[in-house]
This record gives structure tokens, sequence and C-alpha cells, in this order.
């Protein structure tokens, strides 16, 4: 499973499939899965937007791109799109985490 995790962090930007996942590690896309999810706690898919918004979050930290710009730089097809899973993996959106980072930086 540690080179379909190679795999998505490598391609987080683009469109990657369970199927094209389960081909490169020479399993059945079925089987895939269900080890996938045994291993990781989530989904090909799933683990594939927790990666997103990761990077994301990195970029907010460390980019001046606007939060549109670091969407579709990460994958997501739109801003609605990125704020969604931004907001389910921590908590606030996009611009409020920026706004946390950016006002923690300037407190010290």
């Amino acid at each position: 499973m540690s080179l379909a995790i190679d795999l998505i962090r490598a391609a987080c930007s683009r469109v990657i499939t369970g199927a094209e996942l389960a081909g490169q590690v020479g399993l059945s896309h079925f089987h895939f899965v269900r080890l996938f999810r045994k291993e990781t706690g989530l989904t090909p898919g799933g683990f594939l937007v927790v990666t997103r918004c990761s990077e994301a979050a990195r970029l907010l930290t460390t980019s001046r791109l606007s939060i549109k710009e670091i969407g579709y730089e990460v994958g997501f097809r739109t801003p609605a799109g990125l704020s969604r899973a931004f907001k389910a993996a921590f908590g606030c959106s996009p611009s409020e985490y920026r706004t946390r980072i950016r006002t923690a930086t300037t407190d010290k």
C-alpha cells in the first residue's frame, strides 16, 4: 500500500482512479480498496481528498496564491469543492485557516 500512497501524494493534483491505482499495485480494484481502507482507515478517494487538503493547507501557509488558485493547483475542480473538503478536514474554511496562520505568526 505504500506504493499506492506515494502515487496518490505524487499525483494529487490530477484525476487518479482507484482502478488505476489498483493496476499499479497489481491488485483487483475491489481487493485494492479493501486493503487500502484496512491499512489507512480511508478509501483511496478519501485519502486523495485529505492529501489535497493537506497540500492546500501548506500552500495557504507558504504562498500568496489566491484560494481559488490553490484549489485548482491541488486538484479541486471548483473553489466550493475545496471549501467543503477543507472544512471537513480542518474544521474551518481555507480563508479562516489562512487568517489564523497569519495571526499566529504575527503574534509571536
